[in-house]
């Protein structure tokens, strides 16, 4: 009896498995400037390049909303700038990667955004690119303190989301921050 419920348990693994790498997701692609492993030169500008995976089970095109929210626990300083890619310029009629800077440089909020009117426009599924990067200006000061982003909600339609322009389900895409 037990081999049959290992061997059951093992198929439904299986079965489940078939698509892993079937992904809805933004994440960090490259890091410019860094130094070693999760580390950055304080003093310099920083570049995170944003990816967005769009190859999990959808179906039409989407807009885009999301926020990222960069902090820091032990008071680093920070001014953050953003480029847009150019391929992510043409798929939408508005778009933007809009930054709201603390005036004290203890955080600032990264707005992903993407809206096309027409349904046949937006985040086609099978995308997998870089969308644009965001930059991180620090101070020589604030060597060995930390710099943490995270996914946020940005008021007043920044709900973390993929909205569909076909009138299929919305997708909550994964932030995958390694």
């Amino acid at each position: 009896m037990t081999n049959r419920v290992l061997f059951l348990v093992a198929g439904l693994f299986l079965l489940t498995g078939t698509g892993v790498t079937q992904e809805c997701r933004l994440s960090i692609d490259n890091v410019e400037c860094s130094w070693g492993p999760n580390a950055i030169l304080a003093g310099y500008q920083t570049g995170l390049s944003i990816r967005v995976t769009a190859t999990c089970d959808i179906t039409g095109n989407y807009n885009v909303s999301n926020g990222l929210r960069l902090y820091s626990p032990d008071g680093a300083h920070m001014i953050v700038t953003t480029d847009i890619a150019e391929p992510w310029r043409h798929l939408f009629d508005y778009y933007g990667m809009n930054v709201t800077n603390d005036p004290y440089g203890e955080y600032a909020v990264v707005w992903i955004t993407g809206t096309a009117l027409d349904p046949l426009e937006g985040l086609p599924v099978g995308s997998d690119e870089v969308i644009g990067t965001i930059w991180i200006e620090t101070l020589v000061s604030d060597m060995g303190k930390y710099i943490c982003i995270d996914s946020t909600f940005v008021p007043p339609a920044g709900t973390w989301r993929w909205s569909s322009l076909s009138g299929g389900p919305d997708v909550l895409p994964d932030w995958y921050n390694v």
